[in-house]
């Protein structure tokens, strides 16, 4: 938390409150589900995989029509999972697993659940502000700092998979300033996050293009190009 400490906005003085992750979170059960009980077709229910979290899924995550997140199969029984264990505005997401310390503890928060239902997977730990203290989209960006990062990487054991428990996680310390100024910081990020999804789509865009122009050159389609990039 040291960035955004010692880079604050003009209008905000006030000291940042110590918590420990245990007294801001309350943890609940995910289910262990691999990859063949999951479809990108249909499904009553989606699943937040541990996988995703590491390869695919941004920090804040939108999951409305996302069809990215994967359906559980509808052959599964769900019957044991409560309401408290689907996922809820806000919830974050940890992967307790990795295979290399760059990846422990990544975690995405979620939005835009509106009418889905929606579950944590294998090797995740669900974590809920019950107590109200920090905003939505806050949490998320919390858990992308160095001095957290390294924390956790501190408590991760194991050998060729580490992995972190709910227990340890609960006792790691953050600081956490008002609600306002946290606001500010989220939407201070999360236009950063907008500049960079609209540079990666021209990115893939120029990729695609690039593509196409090679494929008519080299099957004589094209002969002379005179093409101005802005």
């Amino acid at each position: 938390m040291l960035f955004f400490k010692h880079l604050r906005f003009t209008s905000y003085s006030n000291e940042w409150e110590s918590h420990k992750l245990g007294d801001i979170l309350t943890f609940y059960s995910t289910n262990s589900f691999s990859r063949e009980k999951l479809n990108y077709e249909s499904g009553n229910v989606k699943n937040i995989h541990y996988g995703d979290i590491h390869t695919k899924f941004p920090t804040i995550l939108s999951i409305s029509g996302n069809k990215d997140v994967p359906f559980i199969n509808n052959d599964i029984d769900l019957s044991k999972y409560k309401d408290d264990q689907y996922l809820q505005e806000g919830d974050l997401i940890i992967a307790d697993a990795s295979e290399d310390y760059s990846d422990i503890g990544k975690a995405i928060e979620v939005k835009d659940i509106n009418d889905e239902k929606v579950l944590a997977g294998l090797h995740t730990i669900l974590a809920r502000d019950e107590k109200n203290i920090t905003i939505n989209g806050f949490k998320g960006y919390l858990f992308l700092t160095e001095d957290l990062k390294t924390n956790i990487k501190r408590i991760a054991n194991g050998i060729s998979v580490l992995g972190i428990s709910k227990n340890n996680l609960s006792k790691l310390t953050v600081n956490i300033p008002n609600k306002n100024e946290q606001q500010k910081i989220v939407d201070f990020i999360s236009s950063i996050d907008k500049k960079i999804e609209l540079l990666e789509d021209k990115h893939t865009y120029y990729q695609d293009f690039k593509k196409y122009l090679m494929q008519q050159i080299f099957a004589q389609k094209l002969r002379l190009i005179c093409y101005i990039l802005y």
